[in-house]
């Protein structure tokens, strides 16, 4: 009995893996000028499109401006920005959902804000669209539910491989009918890098077997159950710097035991076999240590 069962299927090896560099930025640091210039001219940009003053607060890697009404967020380390209205995101008020768009027009809508936001959705693909729903229920009657919100959801891709991470999504939601309530933008603008070898899918699932954190499951009473393994790129959260889009192996799974019976998650094994010094020379990512298992 093993504890790993293997996926049903393993895809073929991809022997090479196009690079694709995040910034043309060395560091975040004050000193860059090229860099305040950029952050400078963006955050002028978004200030003006979403109507909100040019003084903001700094928080955690991004400067947030504030209105009566709405908030933006500017994201150092990406081309990235979170702007939501604080009224139209608060969806259990939003009960009247007639003048919604349906699931048809909310990306036509997204792309004209696309378009009127200036924002890069080239190597974007819509993934869904789903809603935000509210249930009210009169004493004992049967609870209603009422759409509240659309949300538009799409993915990245980059040489025809998915970007996988927090770094790498757009949402866009409306609300109070198809009045514009968030928009979620994160993306680094890429540019193509050299080619780089990379490692088979067996072996990257023999990492994953080899990850010291399944090294106290027994396999008399513990089981992973290995559903996937795709190839892609790896994008870290937007207020983090990170020079290359890493190469990944994307492993889907499920561990059950005796006290958890399912749990679901998700494992990145990076796909290029560089030593840490590799990685450091690369600029692959400000913390080499990242660019492993994750």
């Amino acid at each position: 009995m093993s504890l790993f069962n293997l996926p049903p299927q393993i895809p073929a090896h991809v022997p090479a893996i196009q690079a694709f560099r995040a910034t043309t930025f060395k560091t975040l640091a004050h000193r860059d000028e090229p860099f305040q210039r950029a952050l400078a001219a963006r955050i002028e940009r978004s200030t003006k499109l979403f109507g909100l003053p040019k003084e903001g607060s700094h928080e955690n890697g991004r400067t947030v401006f504030r209105d009566a009404a709405s908030r933006l967020h500017v994201y150092y380390g990406s081309d990235s920005l979170w702007w939501a209205h604080d009224k139209l995101t608060n969806f259990e008020t939003q009960a009247d959902a007639a003048g919604l768009p349906g699931e048809k027009d909310a990306p036509l809508h997204a792309a004209r804000e696309f378009d009127r936001l200036s924002l890069d959705a080239a190597a974007a693909t819509l993934a869904s669209v789903n809603y935000a729903e509210f249930a009210v229920q009169k004493g004992n009657e049967k609870p209603q539910s009422f759409r509240t919100a659309v949300h538009a959801n799409y993915r990245f891709e980059l040489d025809k491989l998915p970007v996988f991470g927090p770094g790498a999504k757009i949402k866009v939601t409306f609300a109070g009918g198809a009045q514009l309530a968030q928009v979620i933008y994160f993306w680094r603008k890429p540019s193509s890098g050299e080619s780089m070898k990379t490692i088979s899918p067996e072996e990257a699932l023999n990492q994953f077997q080899r990850d010291p954190a399944f090294f106290r499951l027994n396999e008399s009473e513990a089981v992973i159950d290995i559903h996937s393994i795709r190839l892609g790129y790896f994008a870290l959260p937007p207020a983090e710097f990170q020079r290359y889009y890493i190469p990944v192996y994307a492993i889907d799974a499920t561990t059950k035991t005796r006290e958890l019976p399912r749990y679901d998650f998700r494992r990145y094994v990076c796909a290029v076999p560089l030593s840490n010094d590799q990685v450091k020379r690369m600029d692959v990512v400000a913390n080499p240590t990242a660019c492993r298992m994750f």
